[in-house]
């Protein structure tokens, strides 16, 4: 009887470790996947075209490198700053030939292991026919931007501050709006709610951002990999604090949209599975400067545009002509 009540004490040992060891794998994982610089992003961005050739957006494949084609040769100058912890960080400035210090500057801010030229490759153009100046900046641990860690926006509000300071130095007259895809859309709704953001910041437009790097975690573990996100998420949570120096709960947009004091246009797929639009929704009913939401049926993360152009052009333009 003793024997037997060891043997199975043994077996639930074996057991338990059997889970701790595999929550660790499972965390350690996420931690590299999520949060590490990828080594490999022009494969990544690859794979997403390919993967587009074989969906009801495959038309737009040759616009996609058409605007990275145009990003890579039009005339810029190569930018950099840098951040509050040190790290040296890069962008693209497209200057209007007229009016080369004056005017209003798009500042792009790309998503999660992507680049500025991928994500807005079939706006770019549309906003520089409009008149406006570009800075397409590589975030940190993206492109040729410093860094090994990714952190959500939680580091990236401050890189994007500083972005905003070196243009006030630079061109004194110029009027900056913060635009942002995913990850991108979640830094500059944090960065206009800074205190102490320059004043030539005029609006802020924020496609398909989360709300909070934890929530975001939890949702992609529990509805795209069917597992129980608190065990990973605590032990991936203590990495990003020892490795990568943020908390996955450092913030919440929803807490920090109010503070906002410019116009901000908020858009989402309703079809996004990755980031859900009732992120969006929370943050446009949160938010107390003037605002707009628009919802595109059918489009998928980062898709809108592509998705119902005429829709995202008409509703952008009259948003920047208020501006």
């Amino acid at each position: 009887m003793i024997g037997g009540i060891g043997m199975w004490i043994w077996i639930l040992a074996v057991i338990c470790a059997a889970i701790v060891i595999l929550l660790l794998a499972l965390s350690v994982a996420l931690f590299a996947v999520m949060v590490r610089r990828d080594r490999h992003p022009d494969q990544s961005e690859e794979r997403f075209l390919r993967c587009m050739a074989d969906s009801p957006l495959a038309g737009w494949v040759p616009k996609i490198r058409e605007g990275t084609k145009w990003i890579s040769e039009t005339p810029h100058e190569d930018v950099r700053i840098s951040s509050d912890d040190g790290l040296r960080l890069h962008g693209r400035l497209y200057l209007q030939p007229q009016q080369s210090g004056n005017g209003q500057l798009m500042l792009l801010s790309h998503g999660f292991h992507s680049s500025a030229p991928h994500d807005f490759s079939c706006i770019c153009t549309e906003y520089f026919q409009m008149g406006y100046h570009l800075l397409l900046i590589d975030q940190r641990a993206h492109g040729e931007s410093a860094g090994t860690y990714i952190c959500f926006g939680a580091k990236e509000r401050y890189d994007v501050r500083n972005w905003c300071r070196y243009l006030a130095a630079r061109f004194p007259g110029m009027k900056v709006v913060l635009s942002g895809v995913s990850m991108g859309a979640t830094t500059v709704l944090l960065t206009a709610a800074l205190g102490d953001l320059p004043e030539n910041v005029a609006g802020v437009i924020a496609d398909c951002g989360f709300t909070s790097p934890y929530d975001e975690f939890r949702h992609v573990l529990k509805n795209r990999f069917y597992l129980f996100p608190a065990p990973i998420l605590f032990i991936a949570g203590v990495l990003c604090r020892w490795c990568a120096g943020f908390d996955i709960r450092a913030f919440d947009t929803v807490r920090e949209v109010p503070k906002i004091r410019v116009p901000v246009l908020f858009v989402h797929g309703e079809a996004d599975t990755f980031v859900l639009s009732q992120c969006s929704r929370a943050n446009y009913e949160a938010c107390t400067s003037p605002k707009e939401l628009v919802l595109i049926p059918n489009a998928g993360h980062g898709m809108s545009w592509l998705v119902n152009q005429s829709k995202c052009r008409a509703v952008l333009t009259a948003f920047l002509e208020k501006l």
